[in-house]
């Protein structure tokens, strides 16, 4: 199976990761500000982590998202954002 990364990301304090898409992939984010919160698919060495993450905040124009919840019992995920 071939997987597409869709952006990339970095750590804010407090808990909280923005995301910003490549370009071509912002419409993917048109209303996505009515929900509370949203899944995040990360493909690690060996496997896709799905993160459930609450939605801080989002700008369609920009291709941004800033999503909070993404530590996992005290460790930051990494991987590439799918």
């Amino acid at each position: 199976m071939k997987w597409l990364e869709l952006g990339t990301y970095s750590i804010l304090k407090d808990n909280k990761l923005e995301i910003v898409l490549y370009e071509g992939y912002e419409k993917a984010l048109v209303k996505l500000e009515q929900f509370s919160h949203c899944l995040l698919f990360l493909l690690m060495k060996d496997s896709v982590d799905i993160k459930v993450v609450k939605i801080d905040e989002v700008n369609d124009k920009r291709g941004l998202l800033v999503v909070e919840g993404i530590h996992s019992h005290g460790v930051i995920v990494e991987g590439q954002l799918l």
